[in-house]
């Protein structure tokens, strides 16, 4: 068997070790608007992820989200690095070139009998009326316990108004309707691109034919993708003017700004939570409304 000469394999490993390292520049800070979505409709998978269950992902739409894309492998090998003690399946049911009218004929042979726990989708839209017809599509086919994560359309070489318009007023409009997870990308990637490369619509940047991810775009999408697997259940410490001193609970998200309490302090309505601590009232309830 040949070997390497020492400084050959050196040298490897010095490659290596700079291919690992981040060659781009740094992503801009979420604003709230994006922030605060991040984990919404998404906690059963988020619970299963923490406790080290089996968690099954399906990756389905086009081709931004099929299985040649790169950043599908690496935000899957992420969450396995992130949550060593789940067990993380995948399964890549994408189809491309099948926008969302016609996408809604493979949703039934490509998703039936997969079972998966989420279901990460990404489509460009013909129409809000044909997308939301491929999304109910999706539901009805899918277990009623698996959870969908939908991203919007990233920077391309498109018309941009109805691109903005479809992924920043319509589609999220849908996600909230149907209790879906929604992503918001397309806001952090203009401003990536604004920030680091003075236009929020420098495409070239990170495509080289204007639709699909170039070598940056693959590190970019995933980057996006991974602040959202934010589980918000989060401990309600109360210090001694809240109405429960020296109790402690867990509120675990429902849905919006809905909680479930659970704890020492049992069931209360939160009615303001500031840097984790929480003023309770009503012990008799069973939801609380938090107020950020």
């Amino acid at each position: 068997m040949r070997t390497l000469p020492a400084f050959r394999l050196i040298a490897g490993i010095l490659l290596l070790s700079a291919a690992g390292a981040c060659a781009y520049p740094p992503i801009p800070a979420a604003p709230d608007s994006v922030s605060r979505r991040y984990g919404v409709n998404i906690q059963r998978t988020m619970q299963r992820l923490t406790s080290g269950q089996s968690v099954k992902i399906c990756f389905f739409g086009q081709s931004i989200c099929d299985d040649g894309q790169s950043w599908t492998h690496t935000i899957i090998d992420t969450l396995k690095a992130r949550f060593p003690r789940a067990t993380i399946t995948s399964v890549n049911k994408a189809v491309a070139g099948e926008s969302s009218d016609s996408l809604l004929k493979y949703v039934a042979p490509q998703l039936t009998g997969v079972n998966p726990d989420l279901v990460i989708f990404h489509d460009y839209a013909n129409s809000a009326d044909s997308y939301e017809r491929l999304l109910q599509e999706i539901i009805k086919t899918i277990p009623t316990t698996c959870e969908m994560l939908v991203f919007n359309d990233h920077v391309h070489n498109a018309d941009q108004t109805w691109h903005d318009l479809w992924s920043l007023q319509l589609l999220p409009a849908l996600c909230v309707k149907y209790k879906l997870g929604f992503n918001d990308t397309r806001t952090m990637w203009k401003l990536y691109l604004q920030v680091n490369y003075g236009d929020s619509y420098k495409w070239r940047q990170t495509s080289d034919d204007g639709t699909h991810f170039n070598a940056e775009g693959q590190w970019l999408q995933c980057q996006l993708m991974k602040p959202y697997f934010k589980s918000t259940a989060f401990a309600l410490t109360n210090p001694s003017r809240a109405a429960i001193p020296g109790r402690y609970a867990t509120a675990t998200q429902v849905s919006g700004s809905t909680y479930t309490v659970r704890g020492q302090a049992g069931p209360r309505t939160v009615l303001r939570c500031v840097n984790g601590c929480c003023i309770a009232k009503k012990e008799d309830v069973r939801k609380i409304t938090v107020i950020r």
